[in-house]
């Protein structure tokens, strides 16, 4: 059975995306867009050695949280005006008392609460094997002289490139 390589490291929001708002009334605002960025953690893979490595890689990314649960109370007050009697004669409610605005009334409190997970996601798999060249085709004029084999996870393309050992 081969081995597993698990590798981490930290990356902020911000080198992965730019997101930007438009804004609404007083503080609040809202979303505009999302642009991605291209990010490049050059994290070192073992050489391939097929005896203790098997002829695929298989890369699974997640984005990780820590464990935490959010609680929020709420506390919703209701007014309800006490001024008004039912009238059997007529069928109705009527007000009674006066009857210019100022009214006897009642107040009822209710406080809920609202749960909140977070944890990590899943943001796929992808599978390299060793039959798919690192390096796809070769461009003279360009800085890097090649392009590199890419692989994707549904959410993420991650680009595998062959580095130079001296």
């Amino acid at each position: 059975m081969g081995q597993i390589l698990k590798k981490s490291f930290p990356v902020k929001g911000s080198d992965l995306s730019e997101v930007t708002y438009k804004p609404l009334f007083g503080i609040h605002r809202k979303l505009d867009k999302v642009t991605l960025k291209s990010y490049n953690p050059d994290e070192e893979i073992l050489p391939w050695d097929l005896e203790s490595y098997g002829t695929a890689w298989k890369f699974s990314v997640q984005e990780w949280d820590p464990e935490q649960s959010i609680k929020l109370s709420k506390e919703l007050t209701t007014s309800y005006a006490t001024n008004f009697e039912f009238n059997p004669t007529m069928g109705v409610m009527e007000k009674v008392g006066l009857k210019f605005g100022a009214s006897p009334s009642t107040s009822e409190k209710e406080t809920f609460e609202v749960l909140t997970s977070l944890s990590s996601d899943d943001l796929g798999e992808a599978v390299l094997t060793f039959s798919q060249p690192v390096i796809t085709s070769m461009i003279p004029i360009q800085v890097r002289y090649y392009v590199t084999r890419e692989i994707t996870t549904g959410w993420l393309t991650m680009s595998i490139a062959p580095k130079r050992i001296y």
